[in-house]
């Protein structure tokens, strides 16, 4: 299995518009055959999940700086599961509302489920950065929690 790792280039320094929708473009796509292997030979410095329900995978990892923002995207097989990790953001109130507020293997996380994308989503700081787990259940949101993990 590969896991491809793509760094995504700012939207306005070169655009590309399809049908009138405007993408940015890839500097850089290179495969891994483990999380573990891009996360280090990247030096990423963030939580990765070391568990995934089942038939689901981290599919790819990409990493943008669009509109002055630092993303990573752990994409899984169903495109509405995944992990956003948005670097140097705090936890804004409209992220918080409607959601129930809980610790999970010692993160404050704030969760509930997300109609436009029939997803239970969490969201928690964790050194400065902001995590946006979505999965299909609360148990299985909550196991994704418990087993993120970095590269020491």
């Amino acid at each position: 299995r590969k896991l491809t790792y793509s760094v995504m280039q700012k939207l306005e320094n070169n655009p590309t518009t399809v049908d009138g929708v405007t993408f940015g473009k890839f500097d850089k796509s290179t495969c891994y055959s483990s999380i573990e292997d891009l996360m280090k030979n990247e030096k990423i410095e963030v939580l990765y999940p070391t568990w995934l329900p089942q038939d689901e995978k981290i599919i790819g990892v990409w990493y943008s700086t669009e509109h002055d923002a630092e993303t990573f995207v752990f994409q899984c097989t169903d495109p509405s599961r995944g992990i956003d990790i948005e670097l140097n953001k705090g936890l804004t109130e409209s992220l918080k509302a409607d959601c129930i507020e809980k610790e999970i293997a010692g993160y404050t996380v704030y969760y509930c489920y997300k109609e436009y994308n029939n997803a239970m989503q969490a969201n928690f700081i964790y050194k400065n950065n902001l995590y946006s787990v979505k999965s299909d259940t609360e148990d299985n949101l909550f196991r994704i929690i418990e087993n993120l993990k970095e590269i020491n």
